[in-house]
């Protein structure tokens, strides 16, 4: 029988029909065991009905008898293995690309070299072995595609690896120390992320899973060093918090001294701090100072921005720019914000030596305020500076805020 098969691709790697330079590259397939895999159901192809027409069946093993042809028509012979009817399939020489392999719409897969592996497998000693050879159904291709099966004795837990190149599974079991950190991790999967569709050698990821708990971490394999910090990085990742520790009031003795608590506020803590002029409630986040300050006193008040100062914790200073003023002119003077009796001001604070424009991105964005500070150490103090002018004194109240980092996960630390 011959026939015309449809434009659709079996993926399976070193296990199926890669296309050929020329012909004679084809005779290597003679003799091989092979299995006709049918389309997906709903995916039935030419090639499949002609086929079954043919005197095929899918459950049946063939070999390969003979393969005739030319540079644009091949020809396959199968022979029923232990039976006689012999099935001829006609297939284009055509192709395409998949990372570094030629795929062909020869749906036959190479049964016989499965098994190959499978005893070379049998005697994997490691804790996370190749356990079987599948073919895998995903929604919307015509044909399955090879999947190794992945077990970690350990647990028993069962993966399902895509790579094109099975050296890329000698890396299965390795096992990442650090001496900060109680917990290993282990590299139970290698797999291709099909979304990846921009960088290719981004493609290759590690599956990697956490000794204490079983967790897992997905990571890019070409970018996981071989001291493995990347992944202890994200093991020992937390957020910094800033407390406010004290403000310190204006020299003016007309200002008494204030008051401060904390408030709980959409599960934010923000800082309420109040004197006889003004009543403020202030908190750090990620990349800015967010406050409402209220005028209580009895005169007009105003925040003169130009003489607004943050200091980080290295000590270092610099001027701060605030809501309406373009990331651009961030260095250009900055006009009072006014504030009558009894009014308020929601606004924010953002020190001009964080801001940057992203070349990449083509945008403008700020740094955290906490980029130079440490993880476990003491006595890191942010500052921000707000001059409250009344009349025609400038009152400079400085307000202190203490770090402390958090870890997700403390108990995977060796020593907090």
């Amino acid at each position: 029988m011959i026939f015309t098969p449809l434009f659709a691709f079996a993926r399976f790697g070193k296990y199926g029909i890669e296309q050929q330079d020329s012909f004679d590259g084809y005779l290597q397939y003679v003799g091989q065991t092979v299995k006709y895999v049918k389309g997906e159901d709903g995916n039935e192809t030419e090639m499949d009905k002609s086929f079954i027409k043919g005197g095929g069946d899918y459950d049946k093993e063939y070999t390969i008898l003979k393969i005739t042809g030319n540079k644009d028509k091949i020809t396959f012979l199968l022979q029923e293995n232990n039976g006689k009817t012999k099935v001829r399939l006609v297939a284009r020489n055509r192709y395409y690309f998949y990372d570094n392999s030629r795929i062909s719409d020869v749906p036959l897969l190479l049964i016989g070299l499965i098994e190959q592996d499978k005893q070379l497998f049998a005697n994997q000693s490691s804790s996370v072995i190749v356990s079987d050879i599948q073919l895998h159904k995903r929604n919307g291709q015509v044909y399955p595609n090879i999947v190794y099966v992945i077990t970690d004795r350990s647990d028993a837990s069962v993966y399902y690896s895509d790579v094109e190149n099975i050296a890329d599974l000698n890396d299965l079991g390795k096992v990442f120390t650090n001496p900060k950190f109680k917990c290993t991790y282990k590299i139970v999967n290698v797999f291709i992320d099909e979304t990846e569709t921009v960088l290719l050698d981004w493609r290759k990821h590690y599956l990697l899973k956490n000794s204490i708990d079983g967790t897992t971490e997905d990571m890019v394999a070409k970018y996981f060093d071989s001291n493995s910090n990347s992944v202890f990085e994200r093991a020992g990742a937390g957020q910094f918090y800033a407390t406010l520790k004290e403000v310190e009031k204006p020299s003016n003795p007309a200002v008494r001294y204030g008051t401060t608590t904390s408030v709980s506020d959409k599960n934010i803590t923000k800082f309420s701090y109040i004197d006889n002029y003004i009543d403020i409630l202030i908190f750090a986040g990620e990349k800015d100072f967010y406050f409402t300050i209220k005028n209580i006193s009895s005169n007009t008040i105003k925040v003169v921005w130009n003489e607004a100062v943050f200091v980080d914790v290295n000590g270092s200073t610099s001027k701060i720019m605030h809501t309406g003023i373009k990331y651009s002119q961030r260095d250009a003077d900055q006009s009072s914000s006014t504030i009558i009796k009894g009014a308020k001001l929601d606004d924010l604070a953002t020190p001009i030596n964080k801001v940057y424009y992203d070349d990449i991105l083509k945008i403008w964005d700020r740094k955290s305020l906490y980029e130079d500070a440490e993880k476990g150490k003491e006595n890191q103090i942010l500052q921000l500076m707000l001059p409250i002018q009344v009349k025609d004194v400038i009152n400079e109240y400085v307000f202190k805020f203490e770090l402390t980092y958090k870890y997700k996960h403390p108990e995977y630390l060796v020593d907090l």
